[in-house]
């Protein structure tokens, strides 16, 4: 897992601790995950293109792309919480976290979601 996903999943963890919200069976699917990121893993990208540069292609993992794609820091976030609602990723430079902000707060407003957690990678 990238950094920028380790660190989703950190934040991510402390959220819903000092929130005090309980994910259960009977709400996990109506919770959503809302998380920017401008690039994504970039980590990932750069030890792969070292790897690629030093021995060849046959050696860059075949997890390359699953492991630096933006949405990964959200996905991950799902995984570890066991939140199966809505998971999306925005993807706008500079600003990605706060419209992930900004997407989470429309998401509940319409009523597609109960809770939502919102951040930025």
């Amino acid at each position: 897992m990238d950094r920028f996903a380790q660190l989703s999943v950190a934040a991510g963890l402390q959220a819903v601790e000092q929130s005090a919200i309980q994910i259960t069976s009977i709400n996990h699917d109506s919770i959503a995950i809302v998380v920017g990121s401008g690039i994504g893993g970039l980590t990932t990208l750069f030890e792969q293109t070292r790897i690629l540069l030093e021995n060849g292609p046959g050696k860059v993992s075949p997890f390359l792309v699953p492991m630096m794609i933006s949405d990964m820091a959200a996905a991950q976030v799902s995984i570890r919480l066991g939140v199966t609602g809505l998971n999306l990723c925005t993807t706008s430079a500079c600003s990605s976290s706060s419209d992930a902000i900004g997407v989470a707060y429309e998401l509940l407003k319409r009523g597609d979601a109960q809770a939502a957690l919102a951040g930025g990678s």
